[in-house]
Parts: C-alpha cells; sequence; structure tokens
C-alpha cells in the first residue's frame, strides 16, 4: 500500500497478492487496477486457492 501511495502499481495481470495482516484489527482486500491484496491471518497459499475455486451458480431472484 505504501508503494501504491508512491505511485508504484503492482502489474496489473489480474492477480492477487496476500499478506499478513498488520494488526489484528487490520483486515482487508484493497483492489488496484487489476490486482487484489488481501490482508489475513489465513495461510497466504489457502487465500489463493479459494480464490480459485468455482463459485456456485447463483439461484434466480425471484
Amino acid at each position: 500500500m505504501n508503494s501504491a501511495a508512491r505511485g508504484v502499481f503492482p502489474p496489473a495481470e489480474g492477480g492477487t497478492s496476500a499478506v499478513q495482516q498488520p494488526s489484528h484489527r487490520d483486515a482487508g482486500v484493497p483492489s488496484i487496477t487489476a490486482h487484489s491484496v488481501v490482508f489475513t491471518d489465513e495461510d497466504p497459499e489457502w487465500v489463493r486457492e479459494t480464490l480459485r475455486a468455482p463459485t456456485p451458480p447463483r439461484r434466480p431472484r425471484l
């Protein structure tokens, strides 16, 4: 986030970076020009696998 504040952005390749959250109260998912950053206490590989999992179809709205 500090790099983005300086105008240095990650590649716009649609990827995701998973990093440790800086404190117990600071978790989130900011997106920057076709790149997402996940701040969480979860394992980074678990985050990537979960995001790659197929999404179940939505139920039609009535």
